[in-house]
Formats: structure tokens, C-alpha cells, sequence
């Protein structure tokens, strides 16, 4: 069970990962210290948070991400409005 009522985030924000990977406006990077190495090809693309309702629910987490060119197509892509509660 559930402590926050709906799958509500503690600040009343509903929905938040599930519905489609969530465009975001950060370009494709790694995390400091890894030992890995970003394809020239993939500098400039824009990365996705969360997954979707074709991910699997065991690997869909808000701090989820991949990262794919700024031109790619997907049902599974969206992105959320936000709007000041006043």
C-alpha cells in the first residue's frame, strides 16, 4: 500500500513516469566519474526520463534515462506542461 493517495508525489504531482518517456531540454552527457565515453555521434541528443507503458515495470523509475537523436519519432515519447498553481 501506498502512502501518498494515487500515486500522488509528495509535492501532489500525479502521473509522473508510466504514461511515455518524458523529452527533457538536457543534451546526452554522462555522469561524472564514468569510466565510459560518448559517441561523437550522440553529442547534441536530448535526453528522456522515466519510461512508458510499454517499459517493464520493474526497470520504470523517475531517475530512468536514455538518450536518443533530436529528430527521432516514437508514440512513446511525450513531454509534460507544467503550469504555476496560481
Amino acid at each position: 500500500m501506498s502512502a501518498l493517495p494515487a500515486g500522488d508525489s509528495i509535492f501532489g504531482c500525479r502521473q509522473m513516469i508510466g504514461n511515455v518517456w518524458e523529452w527533457t531540454s538536457s543534451k546526452a552527457s554522462l555522469y561524472p566519474g564514468s569510466p565510459l565515453k560518448l559517441p561523437d555521434v550522440q553529442k547534441g541528443w536530448i535526453v528522456a526520463r522515466g519510461g512508458s507503458y510499454s517499459s517493464q515495470a520493474n526497470k520504470v523509475s523517475a531517475t530512468m534515462r536514455d538518450w536518443f537523436a533530436p529528430n527521432y519519432k516514437n508514440p512513446v515519447l511525450g513531454f509534460r506542461l507544467v503550469r504555476s498553481a496560481s
